[in-house]
């Protein structure tokens, strides 16, 4: 154990993101949650997505096709907040999808990674940092493996270091995807794992549209089953290009997207 501890904290230190601890992260999701139940408790005679009607949710439409593919597959979901109250509101609508669909990979033992673009300040709304979290967790599910030193992930870890901070972003980003992509390499065939994002509008701007290209890469190149969900809130001044990630992914990897406007109770 210590051996392979001593691996994945390599492998971080080469990511950047030294500090990083599933305790920690659990902690900060935990803290996450709260906020958007307080929110969801003020908001009385507004519709939430919360208990039977997440059940329904993701018995229907896109999330039951998603979910039931035994292919690579990306779903795209996108919260439209009520307009009577989304000046007034901190989180989207559809957060508790995501958090719930992490809450079930916990307690089923199935591996997933968790990122959101809401808790924090603005290091968290950095793509390179979202990537190499992403990276960290799938790591620590694998920490036992690495002590046999996976070669390609060492190389492109080392590569990631190499970039200084001062260079192109794009650059570092780019490398980050390249080694992400890599990592779900280390999966066998038959698994299957789950990569959760919430919040992309609130990533800084490049990578709104930078993230799902790297998805679909990850699912495109994983030798698993990879499922990714991502969570964002509508934008005026932003629309995600579907045509071009749906492009992107080979057959018969599939993108599946979906919008909800948040009502009143019945």
């Amino acid at each position: 154990m210590g051996q392979a501890t001593d691996h994945l904290s390599g492998f971080l230190k080469l990511l950047g993101v030294p500090t990083w601890s599933l305790k920690r992260s659990q902690e900060e999701i935990s803290h996450y949650r709260g906020g958007i139940e307080y929110e969801q408790w003020q908001e009385e005679g507004y519709d939430q997505m919360s208990g039977a009607r997440i059940e329904k949710f993701r018995q229907e439409g896109a999330f039951a096709q998603w979910s039931q593919s035994a292919n690579p597959a990306m779903l795209i979901l996108t919260g439209i907040n009520n307009d009577s109250i989304v000046d007034m509101k901190v989180y989207c609508w559809l957060t508790p999808i995501a958090l719930d669909a992490m809450e079930r990979c916990r307690n089923d033992g199935v591996i997933y990674a968790f990122y959101t673009f809401c808790n924090g300040g603005a290091s968290h709304r950095s793509t390179g940092a979202c990537l190499s979290v992403i990276a960290a967790q799938l790591l620590s599910a694998r920490a036992q493996g690495l002590a046999g030193s996976h070669l390609p992930l060492l190389s492109h870890a080392k590569e990631i270091s190499r970039i200084a901070d001062g260079d192109d972003d794009s650059t570092k980003v780019k490398a980050i995807g390249r080694f992400l992509c890599e990592t779900t390499k280390t999966f066998a065939r038959d698994e299957t794992i789950y990569i959760i994002i919430d919040r992309l509008d609130l990533c800084e701007e490049s990578g709104r549209d930078d993230i799902p290209r790297i998805m679909a890469d990850v699912l495109n190149e994983s030798s698993c089953v990879v499922k990714a969900l991502l969570v964002t809130q509508w934008e005026y001044d932003w629309r995600l290009n579907e045509r071009e990630i749906e492009a992107r992914l080979h057959p018969p990897n599939t993108l599946w997207v979906d919008s909800r406007t948040q009502g009143y109770m019945d």
